[in-house]
């Protein structure tokens, strides 16, 4: 059985631990913490997503219901992947 955390370390000695697949729940907007670079990497999946905002490594959702989650589920997936190969 895998790890649910991931081992990190930057160029600069910097490194730690992070969660496989991170979410955070808010009053406002859901944030939903994906592979660095995912909107470029995968836009045809944000395209069909439905209505969110999106930064260098953070998907913000205001609600979960006008989402598409079977796209949403496979960011995840592709995320997951992602990390996993290091």
């Amino acid at each position: 059985m895998g790890s649910a955390s991931n081992e990190y370390r930057y160029d600069s000695g910097h490194g730690g631990r992070a969660p496989l697949l991170a979410f955070a729940p808010g009053a406002a907007r859901h944030t939903i913490y994906l592979s660095t670079g995912f909107a470029e990497r995968w836009p045809e999946l944000l395209m069909r997503l439905g209505p969110h905002k999106a930064s260098k490594a953070c998907l913000y959702l205001t609600r979960l219901s006008h989402v598409d989650v079977t796209v949403l589920r496979e960011l995840l997936e592709l995320t997951l992947a992602d990390v996993r190969e290091g």
